[in-house]
């Protein structure tokens, strides 16, 4: 999957002598900050930390997951560094702000029809572009913030 369906992206975080125990310690500092994110269901497998952050949760626009249904983080081991890879689902966000401009943009056509200003059709595109973009947008930059973060901690606690 790729955009604009899903996020899919990886961070590299420099590490000295990484051990299985370092990227079990990161894999539980990741679980417990998407519990402490308000993730709905939380599960810790060998392909990674899955996670599930439904509609229906009650958090602020600010929470982290706001723009994420779902996703799945893996840690891996390399010699230098610790990789930690990602793939989220943006599809609830893609349904919900598509839903919205077409909701405005019915009654944007009934006027522009009216009225004769077809130039005002060209809002529900950007209405769709702002609300989901800047949303996409920020999401990507948060997330790679906070999983760079929340593995750099772990790695100090040795």
């Amino acid at each position: 999957m790729t955009f604009p369906v899903s996020l899919t992206g990886a961070i590299d975080v420099p590490s000295q002598g990484m051990t299985a125990q370092s990227r079990d310690r990161v894999e539980l500092a990741i679980s417990d900050w998407l519990v402490a994110s308000k993730a709905t269901q939380v599960t810790v497998s060998a392909e990674g930390v899955k996670f599930v952050a439904g509609l229906f949760r009650f958090v602020l626009n600010t929470n982290i997951l706001v723009p994420f249904n779902s996703g799945t983080i893996s840690v891996m081991a390399q010699p230098q560094t610790l990789r930690v890879e990602y793939t989220l689902s943006c599809r609830l966000m893609l349904a919900v702000t598509s839903a919205i401009a077409a909701f405005t943009g019915v009654f944007v056509v009934a006027f522009a029809i009216k009225d004769g200003a077809w130039f005002v059709l060209v809002v529900p595109v950007i209405m769709w572009t702002w609300l989901f973009g800047m949303n996409y947008l920020l999401g990507w930059a948060r997330i790679r913030f906070a999983l760079k973060q929340v593995a750099q901690q772990a790695l100090k606690k040795r």
